[in-house]
């Protein structure tokens, strides 16, 4: 990481409490935390950030990227840490070249520093939604121009669902979905 334009590595622990203790003393933006770590393991560290970053502004937030040879698309280990509030996770290469796997390491890790910044940046910039159009827009008929939609005008509900998540998904699902089984229109 180090040389990397625009990343600076500001510090190195080799435990959670360690790592805790320099969050609370020199928040950086970002830290990467191992499953597996002495005293205190990344999950715990992780749940301990968070509490950390409840007292701070959504844009002064700690970002979490979860590396380990433990965290893998789907695995348990992985759910939790997103469920917590990893921002992201980086599975580390366990190709026979050591040189090669320390650059993809790099690689990953560079790619996802970048997108957190990027969402914390749009995060802090996000305006309140605009008002709705007084009107809503139709749907498009055959030709591909706007059907008029007419307030008071008979149409069949939409039973349908949509979800979309990536990472943060399935804490933002967990938070979105009981709200959603209370209502009685909505089906899931």
């Amino acid at each position: 990481m180090a040389g990397q334009d625009g990343i600076e590595v500001v510090g190195s622990v080799v435990s959670g409490q360690k790592a805790l203790e320099f969050v609370q003393t020199t928040p950086p933006d970002v830290v990467t935390l191992d499953v597996e770590m002495p005293a205190m393991n990344g999950l715990k560290t992780l749940r301990a950030i968070q509490r950390v970053n409840a007292t701070r502004s959504p844009a002064a937030a700690i970002g979490v990227i979860m590396v380990s040879a433990h965290t893998k698309r789907g695995a348990e280990v992985t759910m939790q840490a997103l469920r917590d509030g990893a921002f992201d996770f980086v599975a580390k290469p366990r190709g026979p070249n050591s040189d090669e796997n320390r650059e993809q390491l790099r690689q990953q890790l560079v790619t996802r520093l970048h997108q957190f910044l990027l969402s914390r940046k749009r995060a802090a910039g996000r305006q309140p939604a605009a008002e709705p159009p007084a009107t809503p827009r139709g749907p498009l008929d055959s030709s591909g121009r706007r059907r008029q939609w007419h307030p008071g005008a008979s149409r069949r509900p939409v039973r349908a669902l949509l979800i979309a998540a990536s990472t943060g998904g399935p804490k933002a699902l967990e938070t979105l979905l009981p709200g959603l089984c209370e209502r009685t229109d909505v089906l899931i």
